[in-house]
C-alpha cells in the first residue's frame, strides 16, 4: 500500500488493483483511508493528489454559562430602565495595577447617582458577593445590573433580582462607568489598592456624592438619595 501511495495511487485505485490481481494482501479503500487518518498513516498523505490529512472529529462542547442562572438586561423592568424608581443599582470592578491583586467594587444607584465603593482583596466571587450584600444591607436595593465577569458568579446570594449586560456592552451600565471615571481622579490607573484604606475610599466617595450634578438639576447625589430615603443605616450620611 505504501509503495503504491508513493506512486501517487489513491486508496480506491490501490484496493481495485489488489482485488483485480487477487493479491492476498488485499485491503479495502475504506480501510486504507482509515489508516491514513491515524498518526501512523498520516505521513503518507503527502503522496495523495489531495494531500488529505487526518481530520480530528470535533466533539461539541457542552455550552456552559460562567454565570449560573444569568438573566439578561433585556428582562430588566421599566422602573430600572427609565430611572423612574429608586433602588436600582449598577455594579462594576476597578482593579489594582497590573501585577497586583484586588481592587474595588463600585456601585451606583441609577436614579440618584449615589456612588458607593468597597475595597476587595481579590476577584473571588464570594468576596464580591459580600460587597453586594453590604450595599443591600445599607441601602434600598431592588435590583442590580452588572457585567459578565466571573467575580459576579455568586450574584444570587444577595437575594435581589440581578441582571447582566450584553457581552462587551459596558455602556449599558453607563452611570457606574461615569462614577468610575470620577473615582479615578482620586485613584488613577496603576493605583495599587493594597495600600489604599477603606477610609480613603469613603472620603473620595463623599466628595463625589456631595457635588451638585447638572443631570440632577444641580442637586447632589447625597441630597437626592436622602430625600428618597435610600439609607437603611443613617450613619452613612455622616461618613467622610
Amino acid at each position: 500500500v505504501i509503495e503504491k501511495l508513493k506512486a501517487h495511487w489513491n486508496p480506491d485505485e490501490i484496493a481495485g488493483f489488489l482485488k483485480r490481481t487477487k493479491d492476498e494482501r488485499y485491503v479495502s479503500k475504506t480501510a486504507i483511508y482509515g489508516w491514513l487518518r491515524t498518526s501512523r498513516g498520516e505521513r503518507y498523505c503527502v503522496w495523495l493528489y489531495s494531500k488529505r490529512k487526518r481530520v480530528k472529529k470535533r466533539i461539541p462542547k457542552t455550552k456552559r454559562s460562567l454565570i449560573p442562572n444569568r438573566v439578561g438586561i433585556e428582562r430588566r423592568n421599566d422602573g430600572a430602565n427609565n430611572r423612574s424608581r429608586f433602588g436600582h443599582w449598577e455594579r462594576d470592578t476597578v482593579v489594582s495595577k497590573k501585577g497586583t491583586q484586588g481592587g474595588v467594587s463600585t456601585h451606583q444607584e441609577r436614579k440618584s447617582r449615589f456612588f458607593v465603593v468597597r475595597k476587595v482583596e481579590s476577584m473571588r466571587p464570594a468576596e464580591h458577593a459580600d460587597t453586594l450584600q453590604y450595599v443591600a444591607d445599607t441601602y434600598t436595593v431592588k435590583s442590580v445590573t452588572m457585567d459578565n465577569g466571573i467575580e459576579n458568579r455568586d450574584h444570587e446570594k444577595i437575594g435581589v433580582p440581578t441582571f447582566f449586560c450584553d457581552p462587551y456592552s459596558s455602556w449599558q451600565k453607563g452611570g457606574d462607568e461615569n462614577g468610575n471615571k470620577m473615582f479615578r481622579y482620586f485613584f488613577p490607573k496603576r493605583t495599587d489598592f493594597t495600600y489604599v484604606t477603606q477610609k480613603e475610599i469613603d472620603d473620595a466617595c463623599y466628595i463625589i456624592n456631595d457635588k451638585p450634578r447638572k443631570i440632577l438639576g444641580y442637586w447632589s447625589a447625597r441630597e437626592i438619595a436622602t430625600k428618597a430615603k435610600l439609607f437603611k443605616n443613617t450613619s452613612v450620611l455622616i461618613e467622610g
